[in-house]
C-alpha cells in the first residue's frame, strides 16, 4: 500500500482535513476557501498519490 506524508502543510489544510464537513463537500475545497492563495493537487514523484501544493510554488 502506497502512502504520501506531506511535511509542512499550510494550517488551513490541516484545519480542513480535521473539520467535520457534510457528505459531498471536499476538504480540499474547504482549505481553498480558507486561504487567500490557491492550492492544487499534484502527483507524487514515487507513488501514485496526489498531494496539496501551493499554486505559487
Amino acid at each position: 500500500m502506497d502512502i504520501a506524508i506531506p511535511i509542512g502543510v499550510h494550517p488551513a489544510v490541516m484545519l480542513a482535513a480535521s473539520s467535520p464537513v457534510p457528505f459531498g463537500i471536499n476538504e480540499f475545497d474547504v482549505a481553498n476557501a480558507l486561504m487567500k492563495i490557491s492550492l492544487r493537487l499534484v502527483k507524487c514523484e514515487h507513488v501514485e498519490k496526489l498531494v496539496c501544493r501551493l499554486l505559487g510554488d
